[in-house]
């Protein structure tokens, strides 16, 4: 018993020590490239979806990090069985972000918003005649995030991010994710 506490408080001292001391090399970086791909819910009974995007910062001042995103959510393809017609439909929001890291508080953690553009495009496919008809939208979109990340080395972490994008418009859900991410600090 006295072994394995031993054990287990020498391991999460050399976590966390990892964590500060790997943060600090990534401090004096440019550049942040981040994938993230998971789940995103939206609003209104729109169920629940893949998403995946990106992000490329600039470490603007000391822990003030600016940059923009790219987010794609396809709703994927409906069918009426009776009449053969398709309904698909996806999302992409992309705009500006702002980040602060908050690793001084909470080790690998930064919070931050996100402002852009929603394209919501609709795709209705009569199934007897094949029309198509397309219904596109571009909506403005808001909304925090959080990100939590552990580095793997001196350049890269793993972790995950949790926003949520407001969206205007008719046709438009508000977007609830939580995302795993890889970042690459350059």
């Amino acid at each position: 018993m006295k072994v394995s506490k031993i054990l287990f408080l020498t391991a999460l001292t050399a976590m966390t020590a990892m964590c500060s001391t790997a943060r600090a090399d990534t401090a004096n970086k440019s550049f942040i490239f981040a994938l993230q791909e998971g789940p995103a819910w939206l609003s209104g009974g729109g169920g629940s979806h893949i998403q995946w995007g990106g992000e490329v910062l600039y470490n603007l001042i000391g822990p003030l990090e600016v940059g923009a995103y790219i987010n794609y959510l396809g709703r994927g393809t409906l069918t009426d069985p009776d009449t053969n017609t398709k309904l698909s439909a996806n999302y992409l929001t992309y705009g500006g972000q702002a980040m602060y890291d908050s690793s001084s508080i909470v080790s690998g953690t930064s919070f931050g918003a996100r402002m852009g553009l929603l394209h919501n495009s609709l795709t209705r496919t009569d199934g007897i005649t094949g029309n198509e008809e397309d219904h596109n939208s571009t909506n403005f979109s808001i909304g925090p995030i959080v990100e939590y990340e552990v580095p793997i080395n001196t350049n890269f972490t793993v972790g995950g991010v949790f926003n949520i994008l407001f969206n205007t418009g008719d046709l438009s859900h508000n977007d609830i994710a939580l995302m795993a991410t890889l970042k690459y600090y350059l």
